[in-house]
């Protein structure tokens, strides 16, 4: 909201005279402020809203393991 406020400063004629902003630097300053703006919302509403995502099963020493073993290479130095 910050941003906001500093954009409406720096376009007051009566404050800055001359070095008032261009039309084109508004352009971009405005829309990278709604772009800002946009993504701190999306990242608050994630962060307050996120759904829990299960966590895998343990694997037990029952279930056969999908490790690569020492069987599996190949001697290429032979």
């Amino acid at each position: 909201m910050v941003v906001i406020f500093i954009l409406l400063l720096v376009n007051r004629r009566d404050l800055m005279g001359e070095y008032v902003n261009t039309v084109t630097f508004n352009i971009v300053a405005w829309a990278t402020a709604i772009a800002m703006i946009a993504l701190t919302l999306v990242l608050t509403y994630t962060a307050l809203f996120q759904q829990s995502v299960p966590l895998p099963p343990v694997m037990s020493n029952t279930a056969p393991c999908r490790c690569v073993t020492a069987k599996t290479y190949v001697n290429f130095a032979a």
